[in-house]
């Protein structure tokens, strides 16, 4: 988890900037990367979890070779590999082995489109100096959150509503409290705040001066399956292992939490299919009626998976 921030076409002074950073530094505590540009009122942060090119290479913001592209992300591209490989033979040049820097690149080539190119989770703001424009875009389902709102003719993003808050006056959303008492959470786009909105799944955002903000929808869940649809068990097996097997990218140690629920018993199994001996970690509220750590324990006995059990106590 990492954190983002932007504000284009509003400028801010640098408490303003500082303030922003603050508000998402618990989503990155490795490393803070800061570009502003004073010309256009354009500020990018980036707090940093480092899990893939440990290195200084791969700090963000990033950039293009004539620096006239500059982004910030928050999430895994794992199909970067294979799209770095195409992107290099045809004539990119790479200054990290950082998945993030696949989108720079990515975009490109294949401009806005890129986005229909990219398997992963992930949200990100890039700012296009030629075109004067900024692009941001969430993934498939909405794994990682964004949040934005127009101000002062400009537009202002971050990872989290609360690091907006500072920049601009805000009033309680009246329909926010319903939908937290009926569905337990607010729906995109709206949020607790009427000036701040939350970029929706499968979502790219344009701003362009004098266009203001426009939303593009790049992907959609199926409306409905066929009755006779049916799922292929091998076909099922192959893409779980995939699946599996991209979210282990990383250069960091990495762990499983195992609840001894059904999902995270079938990630441990897939995970010794792949001969996988990655720990697991079970979190144990001691006397609770439905704790489960002892299947937990079971199961990881049963894989020869390094097991802890955390105790959770109030």
């Amino acid at each position: 988890m990492c954190g983002i921030v932007g504000a284009i076409n509003t400028p801010l002074q640098h408490t303003q900037q500082q303030q922003m950073m603050q508000a998402i530094r618990h989503r990155g505590p490795d490393d803070t990367g800061l570009w502003h540009d004073a010309a256009h009122s354009a500020f990018l942060g980036h707090q940093r979890l480092s899990i893939v090119d440990l290195s200084d290479s791969g700090k963000q913001p990033m950039t293009n070779e004539n620096k006239t592209i500059q982004m910030v992300c928050n999430g895994e591209i794992y199909n970067f590999p294979a799209l770095r490989q195409q992107l290099i033979q045809e004539g990119h040049f790479f200054s990290s082995h950082s998945d993030s820097e696949i989108i720079i690149h990515a975009y490109e080539k294949w401009g806005t489109e890129c986005v229909n190119h990219l398997t992963g989770m992930f949200a990100f703001l890039l700012w296009d100096e030629t075109k004067q424009r900024l692009f941001a875009a969430r993934d498939r389902v909405g794994i990682k959150p964004l949040y934005y709102a127009e101000y002062n003719q400009g537009i202002v993003l971050a990872s989290e509503a609360k690091a907006i808050l500072p920049i601009m006056p805000t009033t309680l959303n009246p329909l926010a409290p319903a939908y937290i008492m009926t569905l337990g959470y607010v729906p995109s786009p709206l949020t607790m705040w009427h000036e701040i909105s939350k970029l929706e799944a499968g979502c790219f955002l344009l701003w362009e001066p004098g266009n203001g903000i426009t939303i593009h929808r790049y992907w959609s869940p199926p409306s409905r399956s066929s009755k006779y649809s049916h799922v292929n068990s091998d076909e099922w097996a192959v893409l779980f292992s995939q699946v599996l097997s991209d979210h282990l990218m990383a250069d960091v140690p990495i762990s499983l939490f195992l609840s001894g629920g059904l999902d995270s018993t079938t990630l441990a199994v897939g995970l010794h299919e792949l001969a996988q001996q990655i720990p697991a970690i079970t979190v144990r509220f001691p006397g609770n009626r439905y704790d489960e750590s002892p299947i937990a324990n079971e199961v990881s006995r049963k894989l020869k998976l390094p097991h802890q059990i955390i105790n959770l106590t109030v």
